[in-house]
Order: C-alpha cells, then structure tokens, then sequence
C-alpha cells in the first residue's frame, strides 16, 4: 500500500438467505452513490451463471467522488449472489414477484491523498508528501479516511434495510 492510499480496515459485509427484489436492491445501492456525491458509477465486472440449483451472479460496481484537488474517494461494491431463483411471494395481501437466493455483499472503500501524483517522481517529492501528511494535514487525513468508513457503515445499513434484515452484519 503506497502512503497515499488508505483502504478500509474492515470492509462491511453483509449475508443474507431469503426473498429479495434484485432490482430494488440494485437502485436502492446507485441511489445511496448518487446521493453522497459519487457519480459515474461503473459496473466493470458482470458474471451471470445459470445451474442446476438456480442462478449465480457476481456484480461488481465502482464508482469515485473527488472531494478536491488532493482527495478522492472510491468505492466498490461486490454483490454475490447465488441459488437465485425467482418466486411469488405474499406480502400485505398482494403477491410479489421477488428473487429468492444467498446473497453476500462487500462494500469496499479507499481515500487516496495526491490522486493526482503531484508529489510523485523522485523521493524528494515522495518525502514532501509525506511530511505534507504528517505535519501539514496531520489529523484531517484521518477525518478523510473517517468519510468513506462511514458512509461504507451508512450503506451497509441501507442493504440490510433493503433485504429487510438487520442481522448478519
């Protein structure tokens, strides 16, 4: 990991086995992204595999937000899913078409400092950088890094929500 990079230290993760609505999962997700800034999301990664015990699909999204000049934060989002069949189910009287399956979602950030590599070159400028951080930011690179765990732990509550769980965190 380079000193200007600063991963999560626990990505959240979030389990679930039961009736879902894959597209209100999905929405409910960009909608969260969007809102906090993040744009451009992106869905490098798409794996859709149909078996003998239903589907299995992995998608992959990923999406940044520059704060500024120097800071930019990336999220990405892993969602597993598999044995994903789809069912009626009855909710409230009326009878939904859902998804139903194990789902498993890892919700990943970093916040990269000098994302754009002005101090990048020769280890003068990479010794500036670091002094930069230490002794110019100093306490503020934790607040950065403080912004994307919690808006991680922020939509790892809205998954739960929308799975309709609150346990298996």
């Amino acid at each position: 990991m380079a000193d200007n990079e600063i991963p999560l230290d626990k990505p959240p993760v979030v389990r679930y086995y039961g009736p879902f609505h894959l597209r209100k999962l999905i929405d409910a997700i960009r909608g969260f992204l969007l809102g906090e800034g993040f744009d451009d999301i992106q869905e490098p990664s798409y794996k859709h595999k149909v078996g003998g015990e239903g589907t299995d699909l992995e998608i992959k999204l990923k999406t940044d937000r520059k704060l500024n000049a120097y800071v930019k934060y990336e999220m990405e989002i892993e969602m597993r899913i598999s044995d994903m069949k789809d069912v009626e189910v009855a909710r409230d009287g009326e009878k939904l078409k859902m998804q139903h399956g194990r789902v498993q979602i890892t919700v990943n950030g970093k916040t990269y400092l000098d994302f754009q590599k002005h101090f990048e070159g020769n280890n003068f400028l990479k010794s500036l950088r670091t002094f930069y951080h230490k002794m110019i930011l100093g306490a503020k690179v934790y607040e950065y890094a403080d912004y994307i765990e919690t808006r991680a732990m922020r939509l790892q509550d809205l998954i739960k929500r929308t799975l309709g769980t609150e346990t298996h965190g």
